[in-house]
């Protein structure tokens, strides 16, 4: 019995380090996983304390960030926080005054809004910041994690800065000069491809590939923006060319000589779908010359629909009993309105509804959780 007792004292003192070990939790937006699975390798390593990820959608990481000042069940401690949104979702992070002196000592200066101290920079993630949704009781290891992300990379163990911007911004800023845009090319395919050159350096754009994920993301992001059919996995763009009337044959032909696949072809209209490298785009131009402009596929979009909320909700029995609810006023109150305008513009809100901005960023930006709202009412 004495053994016994003895043997389960050894185990239960052996055990004490691991109890108390704190188990980090950080929710990330999806599209940085391969960067933060590297953070967490070297953090791991360095630290020795375990470090779990939660990967979201990027849509949905201002909710998660609310949810969990609702939720003290599994917290996740820390969050990336999109810059944009830091004043919106300011009052559910943790003010991390506490903490200063300690991050102070080692280098690490805190984003502040409202002059209230709420998370560190991300290097490898220019447009988010790192904050606290629900500081673990090990403020040590707290301390540890904010000032390895907010310095990794400042010796290496970062994706190399040399690799070009990461963000949309830093793309979309840069201006293309007039001689370096061919007029037979629509612009936006002249921004994208001048986008991935930056990212690059001297680099042929078939490397895109080997570029950090935060890199490729951002590329991805800004052909989004433009509406363009464009993967940085295999440094593809899918084009519409305009053929010059009564060439399409003989363009089709001289594409079939380059070795470039057509996966639609319009004779009546002169239109010509392709998949190209990217890096490609300025010598199809200059090589064809049935071609007379090359530009991204027009998108379809729908000019109004009925709201599918009516029939989601039940209300369409009210309706069919008379009861509409005219004459009554509701007030939706939400973190974001994005797409609002582009909704009243569709029919499915009408223009005299009255909005009020408490955020000070504007009632279109953030979110679009509360157009969808105002859609179903």
């Amino acid at each position: 019995m004495k053994r016994l007792t003895l043997l389960f004292l050894l185990l239960s003192v052996a055990a004490l380090p691991l109890l108390g070990q704190a188990q980090l939790r950080v929710g990330i937006d999806r599209d940085y996983a391969d960067d933060w699975e590297a953070l967490r390798a070297a953090f791991e390593a360095a630290s020795s304390t375990p470090f779990t990820l939660v990967a979201y959608p990027r849509s949905s990481i201002a909710q998660q960030i609310v949810l969990q000042s609702f939720s003290s069940r599994d917290p996740i401690h820390f969050f990336m926080v999109p810059s944009g949104l830091a004043s919106v979702l300011s009052s559910y992070l943790d003010d991390l005054t506490p903490l200063r002196s300690q991050l102070a000592q080692r280098g690490v200066e805190l984003v502040e809004v409202n002059r209230r101290p709420i998370g560190v920079a991300i290097p490898f993630a220019p447009d988010w910041m790192l904050g606290a949704t629900s500081l673990p009781s090990d403020t040590a290891a707290a301390v540890d994690l904010l000032a390895f992300v907010a310095t990794y990379g400042s010796t290496g163990s970062a994706a190399d800065p040399s690799a070009g911007p990461t963000s949309v911004a830093a793309f979309a800023t840069q201006k293309i000069a007039q001689s370096e845009h061919n007029p037979r090319v629509d612009g936006s395919l002249t921004a994208l491809a001048s986008a991935a050159e930056t990212a690059l350096a001297s680099v042929s754009t078939q490397a895109l590939p080997s570029l950090p994920s935060a890199a490729r993301s951002a590329l991805d992001a800004l052909a989004g923006l433009f509406g363009i059919p464009f993967s940085s996995g295999t440094a593809t763009v899918t084009v519409v060319l305009e053929a010059v009337p009564g060439r399409t044959a003989s363009t089709v032909s001289a594409l079939g000589l380059l070795g470039v696949q057509q996966s639609t072809v319009s004779e009546a209209s002169g239109l010509i779908k392709v998949t190209i490298p990217l890096g490609d785009l300025g010598a199809l131009a200059q090589q064809i010359s049935g071609v007379s402009f090359i530009r991204p596929p027009y998108k379809p979009f729908v000019l109004g629909t009925p709201t599918q909320g009516v029939g989601l909700v039940g209300a369409d029995a009210f309706h069919a009993t008379g009861y509409r609810g005219a004459g009554t006023k509701i007030a939706v109150i939400d973190l974001g309105f994005s797409g609002l305008s582009q909704a009243q513009a569709r029919g499915d809100l009408p223009y005299s509804a009255i909005t009020n901005d408490l955020t000070g960023t504007g009632i279109s930006t953030g979110l679009s959780h509360g157009t969808a709202v105002a859609e179903i009412i």
